[in-house]
């Protein structure tokens, strides 16, 4: 089928795909509509032509699906964030655990244990913890705070109330794009490197109460400093701490080079269950604290754990799996490639008082040597976490080697886990069992645990 850029073609979409878009077919040909839902029939203009598939926006919904709903935000569909505020929590929940399911059907001929029901998130809006937002303009010319527009690094749209975050996140915000346009402070522009405001970071223990704001400039002054901590505290009465960050590269992403100005406190803490976590300004951390009580349990029951066991927690970060799991093991190995997130897995296993954790920063191959030469005892256990990019090849094969007769894999990209599981099944792990669990409502990612046993 010779699709092209701009052709309007009519599809019914029959299911959703991982990434968000609806999915249906021209010619045999699957094409993947952006905004639309299961039953939809839809004019769609093609943006992109792949070999085996093509992209397409809605040009004009012909007969809209029973299954649409109004969104309760105005800027859903402007806004790069939420992908399914359209569709009824059920459908959203049905179709990521379909996803995980086709996951497992591209593993072919492996046999796998049953995948469990879908697990839901404990709440649906106003569920996140942490919050990465930019700097732009607005068609006045004022200074905006929000995110990107749908399928643009290079825009922003202004966002004064986002259902996903919390409230004070939005009177945070709102006092940030006050200041800035009193200050006349100008926005980083990511096409021509100009600009002095480049990122907003607001983080919130959700069972502490205690908040912290990080705002990332360029190189510079950052006038009236004072007057904005005054407004931040005053938006939010739990402000622990306000961090002024430099970043000198190019690259549009949220980085510290150098923390030039600090507040307060630089870290708030948060409680999972009977343990505290201490969170640095740019840590990474589960940004659905309720679903991440419930992703922990499901990761230490795939375990078997029963206070005998050693485990491996690789890609450890500050160490929250592991140490949720540590009073019920005889010990625990963090490994970190990223030295400040071993730091604070060090200072949160003694602030919990377990002294049952050793965690080391390096790669695989060198941190799993040490642990050879620091300790006789033999691996039970092993859980990985990795990022959304999934296992290097020879970092995984290296923990196989291991030879762990449990093996638990968080996963939160369907992906790379099917690629992943595939070379632990050649190593000849058989797969047990899969909880699929909703940590990201009205978005399509999805977390899996998967168990493995040899």
């Amino acid at each position: 089928m010779n699709l092209q850029r701009n052709q309007i073609v009519e599809v019914t979409i029959d299911r959703l795909a991982y990434g968000g878009a609806g999915v249906g077919r021209y010619g045999g040909m699957a094409v993947f509509v952006h905004g639309a839902a299961p039953g939809d029939r839809v004019r769609a203009r093609i943006t992109k032509r792949r070999d085996r598939h093509a992209e397409a926006e809605i040009a004009e919904i012909l007969t809209p699906s029973p299954l649409r709903q109004p969104s309760p935000c105005p800027l859903f569909g402007d806004c790069g964030g939420c992908k399914w505020l359209h569709l009824p929590y059920g459908v959203q929940a049905e179709a990521k655990r379909t996803i995980v399911e086709e996951t497992f059907a591209h593993l072919g001929k492996i046999p796998h244990g049953p995948i469990e029901p879908m697990g839901h998130s404990p709440g649906l809006f106003r569920y996140r913890n942490k919050m990465d937002m930019t700097f732009g303009r607005d068609p006045q010319g004022q200074t905006i705070v929000g995110f990107h527009r749908a399928g643009r690094f290079d825009e922003t749209i202004d966002v004064p109330v986002c259902l996903l975050q919390p409230e004070s996140f939005d009177r945070l915000a709102g006092a940030v794009r006050e200041w800035a346009r009193r200050e006349r402070l100008e926005p980083y522009d990511p096409r021509t490197h100009r600009g002095f405001l480049r990122s907003l970071i607001l983080r919130e223990g959700r069972n502490t109460g205690e908040s912290l704001a990080v705002l990332i400039t360029a190189e510079g002054d950052l006038p009236g400093r004072d007057r904005l901590v005054k407004a931040l505290r005053a938006a939010c009465g739990g402000l622990r701490g306000f961090v002024w960050g430099l970043n000198t590269g190019k690259a549009d992403v949220a980085a510290i080079d150098r923390i030039a100005w600090v507040w307060g406190e630089t870290n708030i803490r948060e409680r999972l269950g009977d343990q505290t976590f201490s969170i640095a300004p740019m840590a990474f951390f589960q940004t659905n604290t309720a679903a991440t009580e419930i992703l922990y349990r499901l990761t230490a029951e795939a375990l078997e754990l029963t206070g005998h066991e050693v485990l491996l927690d690789a890609f450890c970060g500050t160490g929250t799996i592991g140490l949720h799991c540590a009073p019920r093991c005889r010990h625990v190995y963090g490994l970190e490639l990223h030295t400040p997130a071993v730091l604070a897995a060090r200072q949160n296993a003694v602030a919990n008082g377990l002294a049952n954790c050793t965690f080391l920063a390096g790669d695989v191959r060198e941190t799993l040597r040490l642990i050879r030469e620091i300790s006789a005892e033999g691996i039970d256990r092993v859980v990985v976490d990795p990022p959304r990019g999934g296992m290097h090849q020879r970092a995984l094969q290296q923990l196989i080697a291991i030879g762990a007769p449990v093996f638990v894999y968080v996963s939160c990209n369907p992906t790379t886990l099917a690629r992943d599981l595939q070379q632990l099944h050649e190593s000849g792990y058989a797969i047990e069992r899969a909880w699929p669990l909703d940590m990201f409502p009205h978005t399509y990612h999805v977390e899996t645990v998967v168990k493995l046993r040899r």
